[in-house]
């Protein structure tokens, strides 16, 4: 039996951008924004930075992280993988952090050094090795046969954390998801850091939509709308442009699934 194929079909249009995700013909999911690059404030949760540690506060059992917004962020120590906080970081030192809470009035984020990169199934945690498995899986013989799957699966020093919707997938596409989180993790590790800043956000329609759907859990992705084209292009992500003269919707019948 051929294993299942699964196409992303992006159709833009000015103030409305739509994303299918296709098995063969049939549509699975779909994803709405109403623009392509819409506003966003400095600093999201979950985006992850190159930070710079500025002050070390043992009585705090914390420290403060510049990280090029204007506004020192908050490092506690139960956000690492030390119980000292002298022994975690020092000052002068940059390292790599994601937002774990978002600024508010005169608070700067919170931060931690523990990394998550989040599919639409799973969650890689780079550096914490294991394998959890959502407690809700209905079959449990399943649960095991999935763990035992995965356990080739994960990269070095690297575990993951099955959602409930991780049920629903064959594991062969969980799999695949988990590739492409693995594939995101390296090339975040492989980037220049030499200047404290946004490393990776996970907050824009596209960033949400490819760590969702991972592209190496994809067969293709077929884009309508130039626009949407360029900025997925500038991602490095590689994709095709829909020729044609029927709208891409249309033309593999989303348009009545959605009806």
């Amino acid at each position: 039996m051929a294993d299942p194929t699964y196409s992303l079909l992006i159709d833009h249009v000015p103030g409305e951008t739509r994303a299918a995700l296709m098995e063969g013909d049939q549509l699975i999911d779909i994803h709405y924004d109403r623009a392509l690059a819409p506003n966003r404030a400095a600093v999201k949760a979950n985006d992850i930075y190159l930070g710079r540690v500025v002050n070390v506060v043992p009585a705090l059992q914390a420290a403060f992280v510049d990280i090029a917004t204007g506004q020192n962020a908050f490092l506690p120590v139960n956000a690492t993988d030390y119980d000292d906080i002298t022994k975690a970081v020092h000052e002068g030192q940059r390292l790599m952090v994601q937002i774990r809470k978002e600024p508010k009035d005169d608070k700067g984020a919170v931060l931690s050094t523990k990394i998550d990169l989040t599919g639409a199934h799973s969650v890689l945690t780079p550096g914490r090795p294991g394998i959890n498995i959502s407690r809700k899986f209905k079959n449990m013989d399943a649960r095991d046969q999935l763990k035992a799957t995965l356990q080739n699966a994960l990269p070095p020093e690297s575990g993951v954390i099955v959602r409930t919707s991780g049920e629903e997938i064959a594991p062969a596409l969980l799999i695949k998801e988990i590739q492409g989180l693995r594939d995101n993790w390296n090339t975040l590790q492989n980037q220049p850091k030499e200047k404290e800043g946004l490393l990776y956000s996970a907050q824009s329609f596209f960033s949400n939509l490819f760590e969702r759907y991972p592209p190496a859990t994809l067969n293709q992705i077929i884009v309508d709308g130039i626009d949407a084209y360029l900025d997925i292009k500038q991602l490095n992500i590689a994709a095709t442009s829909h020729e044609g003269l029927t709208p891409l919707f249309e033309a593999w019948g989303v348009e009545e699934q959605i009806e």
